[in-house]
């Protein structure tokens, strides 16, 4: 499953790339790790203003949800949806699935490897850490907050050289396709030819330092890591 992000994009450079504005831009700050375990907002384009760019905390609640987030999802632990997964009669995810879909605008997620019996994170981003878009679900609160989750599903062959324990990966759209995921008259059925067939950035990856995954909140950006490299190269 997916944790963690990266947003480390300016402002100016998501607007410009999207062709969008932020609905509240000062809220806006670029962020090496944006730890989901923790109450965090991300930046979202929702089908409901697809114009425009909004904040979202990650982490879907129900609409008619009136308490802590933390607790829920203490209990029910919605930062990801994985679509091999997702049931009809799960009204939490499937129902957002038809009617409120969003992209998720960040710069890079982590996976993992497994080597010489230690796990190895990775830092997965584009050339220049360009922003891209991450197909997710949201919901609105009765105090106008957006909760969203981020959607997951099996990786495929343009995926082989990023190292990744888990065999999953994050949806990722390219722009030409938000349209298609942003319009309200579709329905989930509708998509899944879209989703099936998407076709994939070319990403890039590095070893980060192991610390990464028991205490992320000690960097204060993301740090390569040379000791993993030299293990590889000597190996």
């Amino acid at each position: 499953m997916f944790y963690k992000l990266s947003s480390i994009t300016s402002r100016d450079v998501i607007e410009q790339e999207f062709d969008k504005k932020f609905n509240f831009p000062n809220l806006y700050k670029p962020r090496s790790i944006i730890n989901g375990l923790k109450e965090s907002t991300i930046s979202v384009i929702t089908n409901q203003n697809p114009n425009q760019i909004n904040h979202a905390i990650w982490g879907l609640l129900p609409e008619n949800f009136d308490d802590d987030w933390k607790s829920y999802q203490n209990i029910n632990n919605t930062l990801n949806l994985n679509l091999a997964k997702v049931e009809a009669s799960d009204a939490l995810f499937y129902n957002p699935l038809n009617t409120n879909r969003c992209i998720i605008l960040v710069s890079g997620f982590f996976t993992s490897k497994l080597y010489k019996g230690k796990l190895f994170p990775h830092h997965v981003h584009l050339k220049d850490h360009k922003p891209f878009g991450i197909a997710g679900v949201f919901n609105s609160l009765e105090d106008g907050f957006i909760t969203c989750a981020l959607l997951v599903t099996k990786t495929g062959k343009s995926f082989d050289e990023i190292p990744n324990l888990s065999k999953n990966k994050p949806l990722i759209f390219k722009k030409e396709d938000f349209p298609m995921w942003l319009d309200s008259t579709k329905s989930y059925e509708d998509l899944k030819p879209m989703i099936q067939n998407h076709e994939t950035l070319e990403f890039l990856s590095h070893p980060i330092e192991e610390e990464f995954y028991k205490d992320a909140e000690i960097y204060e950006e993301i740090v390569e890591s040379k000791y993993y490299e030299s293990m590889v190269k000597n190996g």
